[in-house]
Formats: C-alpha cells, structure tokens, sequence
C-alpha cells in the first residue's frame, strides 16, 4: 500500500509540474506532449489491454 501511495503522489508531482510548463509555455508543451504519444502512446495502449486481461491462478 505504501508503494502505492508513493508512485500517486510522485504522479501527482509530475501531473503539476506539466500544467505549470504548459502555463508557461504552452507551445512547446503541446509539441512535447505530441511527439511523445506518438513514440508512447501505442506501447501504452498494449500494456494497458494486456493489464486487463485477468490472471490465471495456479493451483497447488
């Protein structure tokens, strides 16, 4: 539980940091956030389908 709460508030920091750059900066972090859903989105989508599926349990 603690792992979670950790990697939710680390992505809430980071969640933060790039509305604040997008403030600031609002073309340069939309072709940012362009190229990299381009390079990352399609390996996002896989694992996510793949996350989904559920897990087969062994049997001892």
């Amino acid at each position: 539980m603690r792992f979670i709460k950790n990697y939710l508030f680390n992505l809430g920091l980071l969640i933060i940091i790039g509305v604040i750059l997008y403030a600031i900066y609002p073309d340069f972090s939309s072709a940012i956030a362009q190229v990299s859903w381009a390079l990352w989105g399609p390996l996002v989508l896989i694992l996510l389908a793949i996350f989904a599926f559920p897990r087969s349990r062994r049997r001892d």
